[in-house]
């Protein structure tokens, strides 16, 4: 018996392609988790925005429409911030998009601009307010929101425990087992007037922009 013919012969050429098909299924096995990562990151990221954000509620009122419907979203936030620490004297820490600490973590601030939107009598400019936000600045020795009305020029800087006494006088949307409360100002004139409802009347905040401070 010729054992040679017990013995596969394996040409060069199917070599050859069989250690390039592994090096093209580990290529391709790579890249495919690669791209499993980036989405993952990616989705991470967007999860991170939408939970940390205090956020502009863009349908609250039918009759309100932007000033300019072709007009970008407004992004003033660094404008906010410094004029909040050349109030304060102090440099802010930027932990996210929408919050700041002070370097001794005794101060905190939730920034976020809204556009002004243009009703039949009068400006207007509206934030939702959500429990996980209201945690966050209850964590703090003090804390403010600080809020873009339209642009730099008017910036209400609002201490917490101011903000806590309006919450039960505000109105509140329920949605899928999730809460917000409303806060809505009215641009009437020179003066701001935070929306409350109806048998509470209006509530004059010009006091808390940072140009009369």
């Amino acid at each position: 018996l010729d054992r040679s013919l017990l013995i596969p012969t394996v040409k060069t050429t199917d070599l050859a392609f069989f250690t390039f098909y592994q090096q093209s299924n580990l290529e391709n096995s790579i890249s495919d988790i690669n791209k499993v990562n980036i989405i993952t990151e990616e989705s991470e990221v967007d999860n991170i925005i939408s939970e940390d954000d205090l956020e502009i509620i863009d349908d609250a009122d039918s009759s309100l429409t932007p000033t300019n419907n072709r007009e970008k979203p407004v992004a003033f936030y660094d404008d906010c911030i410094k004029a909040f620490e050349k109030l304060h004297n102090t440099r802010l820490i930027k932990k996210s998009r929408s919050t700041y600490i002070t370097e001794d973590k005794k101060i905190a601030v939730m920034c976020v601009v809204s556009k002004i939107h243009k009703g039949s009598t009068h400006l207007a400019c509206w934030f939702a307010f959500h429990p996980y936000q209201k945690e966050f600045l209850e964590q703090y020795e003090k804390s403010f929101l600080l809020l873009g009305c339209g642009s730099k020029e008017q910036i209400l800087l609002i201490p917490y425990l101011e903000v806590k006494t309006w919450l039960d006088d505000v109105w509140i949307t329920e949605r899928e087992g999730k809460m917000y409360w409303h806060l809505r100002f009215h641009l009437i004139n020179e003066n701001i007037y935070l929306s409350r409802k109806k048998d509470q009347g209006q509530l004059d905040v010009t006091h808390f922009l940072i140009t009369n401070n």
